[in-house]
């Protein structure tokens, strides 16, 4: 699969729930599956607004899960916790 074939983030399924103190919880649902979304870059378009330690409430088909941004130096790598 080539890098434009893969599945990444639609900005307008992303939206900020809480921001304090440099930290954001975002929620983001989307029709990809959560292994998908667990991709490293899967967020890569995301980069400039996911900080380290931010929280995303992911809703993915039908399955729900918390993830960390736990990287981020170009490419926002989430996992999930």
């Amino acid at each position: 699969m080539s890098n434009s074939d893969k599945p990444k983030v639609t900005f307008r399924n992303l939206s900020v729930l809480a921001y304090a103190n440099g930290f954001t919880l975002w929620h983001y649902r989307t029709t990809h599956s959560l292994p998908e979304i667990l991709n490293t870059d899967y967020f890569h378009d995301a980069e400039t607004h996911l900080a380290v330690n931010d929280m995303v409430l992911v809703n993915a088909r039908g399955n729900s899960a918390l993830c960390i941004v736990v990287h981020n130096d170009g490419t926002a790598l989430v996992k999930l916790h």
